[in-house]
């Protein structure tokens, strides 16, 4: 990956980041589509994080040996803006699930696949062939090489994007 890092810029990273996310976007609106108040309330909430408060720090306690409690600041909205997006709109999925505001075969209920939970094994042991004999041809290894050097390149610029929200990396990508 060290050789290949020498070739991978912002150029090539940026297409294939788009590539990705364009080929995920048929499933999202699919999805989206089956309850747009939640789909819009989600996405409403990540662009507030993400965007407006983003440079919003959290207070968070902190105990220090030596020098006692102390504050340190947390920039909750900045590292986990699609998280906090997500689970605030399941949870009022939850709650409206909870006060039956939802019919019960609307999709945005949060009980609708409970019962998948009490049905998995909790426990499962894995042996080889399962699924039978392990098959290897031509397309299978080049696709699987296409896949792998995509996942490089993407996951470069996800390293990077991260550093650089972190703030850990101060140069432009």
């Amino acid at each position: 990956m060290g050789l290949v890092l020498r070739w991978i810029t912002p150029l090539t990273i940026v297409p294939t980041v788009t590539l990705v996310g364009l080929a995920l976007f048929d499933i999202a609106a699919d999805k989206a589509s089956l309850n747009w108040g939640i789909a819009i309330l989600t996405i409403v909430l990540l662009v507030m994080f993400s965007q407006y408060l983003k440079e919003v720090p959290l207070p968070i306690p902190l105990y220090k040996v030596g020098s006692g409690c102390t504050i340190s600041w947390f920039y909750l909205f900045k590292l986990f803006p699609v998280l906090l997006a997500i689970l605030l709109s399941w949870g009022l999925c939850a709650i409206l699930t909870a006060a039956d505001a939802f019919p019960e075969d609307n999709l945005a209920r949060t009980d609708l696949n409970i019962d998948i939970i009490s049905n998995s094994p909790w426990f499962r042991f894995p042996y080889p062939g399962q699924w039978g004999l392990p098959t290897v041809s031509p397309a299978a290894v080049l696709g699987m090489i296409a896949g792998v050097i995509a996942s490089m390149i993407e996951s470069v610029g996800d390293y990077y994007a991260c550093a650089r929200i972190a703030g850990k990396l101060k140069s432009k990508i």
